[in-house]
């Protein structure tokens, strides 16, 4: 029983060292999209943005969904960030349209903030000129989950989106800061966990091969010990 057991935690070592190590790629690949200049969210056609781009953004005007989630264990929400151009009659409309999540416990600046462009949005008094109050993102792009392929077009549905007009208008993008996203977090575990179980696996490597040598040393000198032929010693009598 103890074999199997055995068996099963040296065969599992080298699995999970593997499993830290791919980790750690994926986070790798995502620090790496911030080594390529940034790319300002607002001076780029969102249907031009690609997975895992570095996009930057001061958000001034900005759209609670009212919708949130979870991501990595933390809550966070959802807010929508549109393209506008104007409709020939001295208004705008959003020709684009893309989503960025914030953790729950951090967003209370960029509520704020859609509350202000919902006023200004709506004509509203009392709202502040854009530009005086915003928030700075540094992040990088990832795709939908399933969930919010489901749920985000029916967002849109709800304050007027066709189906056509979402194929055209939502980038099929998520924008994310870092942290939210967890990818510090992910490739340090990854590390950690590559480290340790590859510590193990060397020494056991090392280990094993003692054994080896041990055992070849002990059959050289019980073949010696053991063998009838006379043994030269000139000390003997």
């Amino acid at each position: 029983m103890w074999e199997v057991i055995k068996d099963r935690i040296l065969f599992s070592i080298p699995a999970a060292a593997l499993a830290g190590l791919i980790l750690m790629i994926i986070s790798v690949s995502q620090w790496a999209s911030f080594l390529k200049r940034p790319i300002d969210l607002y001076s780029v056609d969102y249907s031009n943005l690609r997975f895992h781009d570095h996009v930057t953004a001061d958000m001034d005007f900005v759209f609670s969904t009212g919708l949130s989630g979870g991501e990595n264990k933390a809550k966070v929400n959802y807010y929508l960030i549109p393209m506008l151009e104007e409709d020939g009659e001295g208004g705008a409309y959003m020709s684009k349209v893309i989503f960025y999540v914030e953790l729950s416990k951090n967003s209370s600046r960029i509520d704020n903030i859609a509350e202000n462009t919902a006023k200004v949005w709506n004509g509203e008094e009392g709202a502040l000129k854009l530009g005086l109050y915003s928030k700075p993102v540094d992040g990088f792009l990832r795709k939908m989950t399933k969930r919010e392929k489901k749920y985000l077009p029916f967002y849109m549905k709800s304050i007027g989106f066709t189906d056509a007009e979402i194929s055209e208008a939502m980038c099929p993008y998520i924008l994310t800061d870092a942290k939210t996203e967890g990818t510090y977090t992910r490739f340090y575990i990854g590390l950690a966990v590559f480290l340790i179980c590859g510590s193990l696996c060397a020494g056991w490597v090392i280990w094993k091969k003692k054994q080896r040598n041990d055992a070849e040393a002990l059959n050289v000198y019980s073949g010696v010990v053991g063998s009838d032929e006379e043994i030269n010693d000139p000390f003997l009598p």
